[in-house]
């Protein structure tokens, strides 16, 4: 690359088969003359996973050296502005000095495929195309002329005029006449992107959320590359959904914060935090609380009566039983199976009911009809070890409502029975 002393650096942003980004500075443009500009190849979370991808290549600002206490930044020792050129992209595979050519800027003829966006306003300035204005080798080379001070210029590889897949809601396909499958154009601002509908989806997560949600679902790379090489310069993405890893998470807020363009960043955490701490949503889970409780009492002392009728509506029967020489313990035995077996079909059957009697009525609760509370449906998750506490509870308290049901219906004497039989 040859430059004539610019304050500007060069980077590459990657992509390896695995989806991870990296972006990688080459180097400096603070030199006169040639130079072969080369970084070793990492991306996020380490060694990349071949093949790779290089997205574009940019010319921007240097990120400035750390000025001492008190001392302000130094001024640059170079213009920010001039004409560089460009002449191959290659890769030096181990072990080898020479570099292997992948591309090359000396094409002469507008079919180098390649392209750049201009630093201030980031416009398409089209095909790049070699001239003789600086020779290399006794080749034309590519020349550009970025500004580091006005923004980054970006060279990107010219995108193939395939339509972008794309996911729609069935409410757009209706409102379009559009079949599963078709292919149309994407007109955004005066470009046309050709699309094609390769699925549906019910809903799409947004900070602006609708009661019938209206949109389609592409690859942001892509799509921002069709548009800048169209002359589409203002799109960009107005939210940005991202994960980050426990450890770091802060450090990506805070960096975040400080990002330019960057007007509100909202944590899930804090969201989360504040939604649980709100006074209607603890009155609504305090009311669902007490009327489980309820249930549950309920349930329970309706076992325990029902084993308390039965064994009294019995004592004819076990009195019988006890004059023939049956083992008292063969009754209580008797009758503790036929306790786990309704406690057993009434805890599956009920359960089962809860379930799906929450998954019906949970979801239509809310705290307001705004569209914020709506929109997305509520999401039913089903915590196991709540469920299998509560079934636990249920199983326990039965079983004592029941063993003390039995033993109070059988107290009566075995000769008080037998003289009321005659």
């Amino acid at each position: 690359m040859f430059s004539p002393g610019l304050t500007a650096q060069v980077e590459a942003v990657l992509e390896d088969s695995a989806g991870e980004p990296g972006d990688i500075v080459l180097g400096t443009l603070g030199y006169t003359g040639w130079r072969y500009l080369e970084a070793p190849l990492v991306v996020e979370g380490g060694p990349p996973r071949y093949p790779l991808i290089l997205k574009e290549l940019s010319i921007g600002r240097p990120t400035p050296a750390p000025a001492g206490p008190g001392q302000a930044q130094p001024q640059p020792a170079y213009p920010y502005t001039g004409t560089v050129a460009l002449s191959d992209l290659g890769v030096s595979p181990s072990g080898s000095a020479e570099p292997e050519v992948l591309a090359s800027f000396t094409d002469a003829s507008g079919n180098s495929g390649w392209y750049a966006t201009r630093s201030e306003g980031g416009l398409s300035l089209g095909v790049l195309k070699a001239g003789a204005g600086i020779m290399r080798a006794g080749r034309p080379t590519t020349l550009v002329t970025p500004d580091a001070k006005e923004g980054e210029m970006t060279i990107r590889p010219v995108p193939v005029g395939m339509p972008l897949p794309v996911l729609a809601s069935t409410a757009t396909l209706d409102s379009l006449g559009i079949p599963l499958g078709a292919t149309f154009p994407l007109t955004i601002g005066s470009t046309f992107v050709p699309v094609t509908v390769v699925g549906t989806a019910g809903h799409f997560p947004t900070l602006y959320p609708e009661a019938h949600q209206d949109f389609l679902i592409v690859d942001r790379d892509a799509l921002l590359t069709r548009l800048s090489f169209g002359g589409e310069a203002q799109a960009w993405p107005n939210e940005i959904w991202a994960t980050a890893s426990p450890q770091g998470d802060q450090a990506d807020l805070r960096l975040l914060q400080h990002a330019q363009g960057v007007s509100l960043i909202q944590d899930r955490r804090s969201l989360l935090a504040t939604a649980q701490a709100d006074p209607l949503g603890l009155e609504l889970e305090a009311n669902l609380l007490v009327g489980f409780a309820a249930a549950l009492v309920l349930a329970v002392a309706a076992f325990g009566l029902h084993f308390l009728v039965a064994t009294a509506g019995r004592q004819s029967e076990y009195a019988i039983l006890d004059a023939n020489g049956l083992a008292p313990w063969t009754v209580q035995r008797s009758l503790e199976l036929e306790q786990a077996v309704l406690l057993v079909c009434s805890v599956v059957i009920g359960a089962g009911l809860g379930l799906v009697m929450s998954w019906l009525v949970i979801a239509t609760l809310h705290l307001d009809t705004s569209v914020s509370q709506t929109v997305p449906p509520t999401v039913i998750t089903v915590e196991p070890r709540l469920v299998v506490g509560a079934l636990l509870a249920v199983i326990g308290l039965a079983i004592g409502a029941g063993q003390l049901a039995s033993r109070v219906g059988r107290r009566q004497q075995l000769m008080e029975q037998l003289r009321m039989l005659g």
